[in-house]
């Protein structure tokens, strides 16, 4: 049942379509603004309902999308969580209304030189690398990071940074027109939100949007460097660091997967950029390049690592258990598997996977290190999915969630065996969200 409350008649409204984290924020800056919005959300109870008492908008629309109240808007803000195809943003766009995202509104008024990072995985990783090391370099209260990692991008408005970095998806980035900073980077791209983009191809093109008005543009792969073609420069930060892969072996020897390797690379490369965008470096000068890479690392090496990826948290038994909850895609998995056998060696993890696997190709589990696996616990609502095409490769069980996946766990290792909660799928369909997953997942092996 739909909820219309009107609280002001007023015409040439904003529009905040989607009112959760970032519609509630979008609504702070209009109040700040002294511009009056609405609000639609199709849900009866959306998360940014409980800051509207003191937000005070015109009108509250709840329960369903209604294009017929575009008559009253003259812009529209949109969250990420709205498709693309959704019927109000599609009636805007033929009607001509302004439609925004709450990013695009950042990258006009802020003054500060913005790094924007996507990438599959990896992004909130290198964000807070990136943060740590350029607050150690530049001072705390210079530089600020924003999006999923921190605080929503349009609160940040109320104080002046020098630099923002900003962790950006493909939902934004599909729902942006135009999207410019001083720094983009492209860290991965593999199969996910499938549901969304309809096919891998799709998202890629979405994804890439990031480099298309950037100064000076990071990718990790050498296919994007063609599109970078026509920007000031762009840099390859994996191929930036050959000759110097010794500097990373520390990390390696403290448990570290060896594919947070191409996430320190990223964040080093990060501080780079802005110092070529500010002429203080120059990339032929091997000395410098050196001394730059050295304390970089050195200032890194007291980064503590974020949790619920590659996780590893302790033994019981004599089986370690490790929580990858993160993992909500396969490449994610894959890497983990990687970084596994590399350490424990073949036929010793126990792998717990499941959920909801968005639409990806699930067969794509069989192009990783297979032999590295005893056996696989499957749980959630595409298990049976998941069952279906790797059961002939590796041995496979459907189990009822997490209590009894970690149960049959101890019942089937032995000593040296390894626990991995990585589950390649997205936790929506049992869980509140990848931690809530992780977090049982600890308490259940006795790490919480």
């Amino acid at each position: 049942m739909a909820l219309v409350i009107f609280f002001e008649r007023v015409n040439n409204l904003n529009l905040i379509l989607g009112f959760g984290s970032t519609g509630a924020s979008v609504a702070r800056y209009l109040v700040r603004k002294n511009e009056p919005f609405l609000i639609m959300d199709s849900r009866q109870e959306p998360s940014g309902l409980q800051e509207i008492s003191r937000l005070n908008p015109s009108e509250l629309h709840l329960g369903r999308f209604d294009p017929s109240i575009l008559s009253k808007v003259s812009r529209v803000i949109v969250s990420p969580g709205i498709s693309y195809n959704n019927p109000v943003l599609k009636t805007a766009r033929h009607q001509g209304k302004i439609v925004q995202t709450d990013i695009e509104i950042f990258l006009k008024e802020s003054k500060s030189k913005v790094v924007l990072v996507t990438g599959t995985n990896g992004k909130t990783t290198v964000i807070s690398m990136a943060e740590k090391l350029l607050k150690t370099i530049y001072g705390k209260k210079k530089v600020i990071s924003l999006g999923n990692i921190g605080k929503p991008v349009l609160d940040a408005l109320e104080k002046d940074y020098e630099i923002s970095l900003i962790e950006i998806s493909s939902f934004h980035l599909e729902l942006s027109t135009f999207i410019s900073s001083s720094v983009g980077v492209l860290l991965n791209v593999s199969q996910d939100h499938l549901d969304r983009h309809k096919s891998l191809e799709e998202y890629e093109k979405v994804k890439k949007k990031i480099l298309s008005n950037t100064k000076l543009a990071l990718v990790g792969d050498k296919k994007y460097e063609v599109y970078t073609k026509g920007i000031i420069k762009h840099l390859n930060f994996n191929t930036l660091f050959d000759g110097h892969e010794v500097l990373f072996s520390e990390f390696l020897s403290r448990g570290w997967p060896e594919h947070e390797n191409a996430n320190l690379k990223a964040s080093i490369a990060i501080y780079l950029a802005l110092e070529l965008l500010n002429k203080n470096i120059d990339l032929t000068d091997i000395n410098c390049l050196e001394k730059i890479f050295e304390s970089s690392i050195n200032i890194l090496k007291s980064y503590k690592r974020l949790p619920h990826r590659y996780e590893i948290l302790g033994a019981r038994n004599g089986l370690t258990f490790i929580n990858d909850s993160k993992a909500t895609n396969i490449s994610s998995t894959l890497r983990a598997l990687e970084s596994a056998v590399e350490f424990y060696g073949p036929h010793k993890v126990l792998l717990i996977c499941g959920g909801d696997s968005k639409e990806q190709n699930m067969a794509e589990l069989l192009n990783g290190p297979v032999n590295c696996l005893k056996k696989v616990f499957l749980f959630g609502k595409d298990s049976q999915l998941i069952q279906e095409v790797i059961y002939q490769k590796v041995a496979v069980e459907q189990v009822s969630g997490l209590e009894e996946a970690i149960k049959k766990c101890f019942d089937e290792s032995k000593k040296g065996d390894v626990c991995l909660l990585s589950p390649a799928c997205a936790s929506t369909d049992m869980f509140t969200s990848y931690k809530e997953r992780g977090n049982l997942f600890k308490t259940l092996v006795g790490f919480d």
